[in-house]
Protein backbone atom coordinates (compact mmCIF):
# COMPACT_ATOMS: atom_id res chain seq x y z
CA UNK A 1 0.00 0.00 0.00
CA UNK A 2 2.84 2.40 0.72
CA UNK A 3 4.13 1.99 -2.82
CA UNK A 4 0.77 2.98 -4.32
CA UNK A 5 0.67 6.12 -2.20
CA UNK A 6 4.21 7.00 -3.27
CA UNK A 7 3.35 6.40 -6.96
CA UNK A 8 0.33 8.66 -6.60
CA UNK A 9 2.38 11.59 -5.31
CA UNK A 10 5.00 11.17 -8.02
CA UNK A 11 8.02 9.56 -6.35
CA UNK A 12 10.36 7.81 -8.75
CA UNK A 13 10.95 4.06 -8.66
CA UNK A 14 14.48 4.29 -7.26
CA UNK A 15 13.34 6.46 -4.34
CA UNK A 16 10.49 4.07 -3.57
CA UNK A 17 12.84 1.08 -3.71
CA UNK A 18 15.23 2.72 -1.24
CA UNK A 19 12.42 3.69 1.09
CA UNK A 20 10.80 0.25 1.09
CA UNK A 21 14.14 -1.63 0.96
CA UNK A 22 13.30 -3.62 -2.15
CA UNK A 23 14.83 -3.85 -5.62
CA UNK A 24 14.11 -1.22 -8.25
CA UNK A 25 12.98 -4.06 -10.53
CA UNK A 26 10.27 -5.05 -8.03
CA UNK A 27 9.06 -1.46 -7.85
CA UNK A 28 8.97 -1.27 -11.65
CA UNK A 29 6.71 -4.35 -11.76
CA UNK A 30 4.47 -2.92 -9.03
CA UNK A 31 4.28 0.43 -10.82
CA UNK A 32 3.30 -1.21 -14.10
CA UNK A 33 0.53 -3.20 -12.36
CA UNK A 34 -0.63 -0.08 -10.52
CA UNK A 35 -0.80 1.93 -13.77
CA UNK A 36 -2.82 -0.81 -15.47
CA UNK A 37 -5.23 -1.03 -12.56
CA UNK A 38 -4.49 -4.69 -11.93
CA UNK A 39 -4.09 -6.49 -8.64
CA UNK A 40 -1.03 -5.02 -7.01
CA UNK A 41 1.62 -7.68 -6.32
CA UNK A 42 2.22 -6.39 -2.81
CA UNK A 43 -1.33 -7.40 -1.86
CA UNK A 44 -0.74 -11.05 -2.71
CA UNK A 45 0.17 -13.37 0.12
CA UNK A 46 2.13 -16.24 -1.38
CA UNK A 47 0.66 -19.47 -2.63
CA UNK A 48 -2.85 -20.42 -1.72
CA UNK A 49 -3.25 -23.89 -0.27
CA UNK A 50 -4.61 -26.42 -2.72
CA UNK A 51 -7.54 -28.75 -2.12
CA UNK A 52 -6.97 -31.50 0.45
Amino acid sequence: MQAAELFAVGHDNAAIARRLRVSVRSVQRWHRAWEQGGTPPWSRRGRHPGPS
